[in-house]
């Protein structure tokens, strides 16, 4: 067995919300000197029957790719929500309905879950997943995609997510005086969780690369402590290397627009997602009902600047500062 790993974020620019990074790894069942392949086999044409690119081509199937091409800014979350939680009840086998913050326990680290809860608009609402889809069709989608895993050699490794709320999130730039800086700590610690995760297992991460860095090196030595860091091949499209000396055999490429190309990429790419907006979602609710007439923002430039100003003499009466809701990169 080989264990295929993505890693991708969402929220690394708006001004408001959390900055979500999610590792995605799957088993697959091929021989282990297969690991350092340019090419690993394509999970779409494994799980073709129950999973497929976004598009019309899809029809009931589970839409596994770059979250962008599933998910509108605004629109439902149907899409990225049956994906998401379908496979996010793969290791548990159990109904993948449930509460947000029983899937933030699973998928977040406590400290990430401290992080949220410093700010009260990211409190439990008591909402109940799936929140757009539906209850029967999800349940049936993720049986669906159970069995085809089984019949495939395609099983759950581990599935993860670290985010930083924004007073966490301006702390940590405030101390590296750098957000790329912040945003590869959380790489470097979900690359750790992966290669623990696949055990004595080989592993083969694809991590979306984000920015004009070409050398990763030192990242990977942070990650891997004790392991021989090798570059395989680098490019204007990817840098590829081996790390030797781990319980396994490690491969970790850093690909412009992996999310497009890589399946484990692309649902990391939609749990990274799916976590901001369940947030955002929490944070427009609890600003509106302190002023039903507040208008929605997605966190985005275009949006928060007008939320910001409408919200204003709120923030001041409740004493709320500008580094706990607004992040300074």
């Amino acid at each position: 067995m080989t264990v295929i790993a993505g890693i991708d974020e969402a929220g690394y620019g708006p001004r408001l919300g959390p900055l979500v990074t999610s590792c995605a790894a799957l088993r697959v069942d091929i021989p282990a000197e297969r690991a350092a392949d340019a090419a690993p086999p394509c999970l779409w044409e494994r799980l073709s029957g129950c999973v497929a690119r976004p598009g019309r081509g899809c029809g009931r199937r589970l839409a596994v790719g770059d979250s962008k091409a599933v998910y509108s800014s605004g629109g439902p979350l149907t899409g990225l929500e049956r994906a998401v939680l379908a496979f996010s009840a793969l290791d548990g086998g159990g109904d993948p309905a449930g509460w947000p913050e029983e899937l933030f326990v699973r998928l977040l680290s406590a400290r990430c879950r401290s992080s949220l809860a410093e700010h009260p608009w990211y409190a439990d609402r008591g909402e109940h997943l799936p929140l757009d889809s539906d209850g029967a069709e999800l349940a049936e989608s993720a049986g669906a995609l159970a069995a085809a895993c089984r019949r495939s050699g395609v099983g759950p490794a581990w599935l993860a997510s670290r985010a930083l709320a924004e007073g966490e999130y301006n702390r940590r730039v405030e101390r590296t005086n750098n957000k790329a800086t912040v945003l590869l700590g959380l790489v470097t610690e979900l690359l750790a969780g992966a290669r623990t995760a696949a055990g004595a297992e080989a592993l083969h991460v694809v991590v979306d690369r984000l920015g004009g860095r070409t050398d990763y090196a030192p990242l990977l030595s942070a990650a891997f402590p004790g392991g021989f860091v090798w570059r395989l091949g680098s490019g204007p499209e990817e840098q590829a290397y081996r790390v030797d000396g781990l319980a396994g055999p490690t491969v970790v490429r850093f690909r412009i627009k992996a999310d497009r190309d890589c399946f484990a990429t692309a649902l990391a790419s939609m749990v990274s997602k799916y976590l901001r907006e369940l947030c955002m979602r929490r944070f427009n609710a609890w600003w509106r009902d302190i002023d039903a007439c507040l208008p929605a923002t997605t966190g985005y430039h275009a949006d928060a600047g007008p939320f910001l100003d409408a919200a204003g003499p709120h923030r001041e009466r409740l004493g709320i500062a500008d580094g706990m809701l607004i992040r300074s990169r």
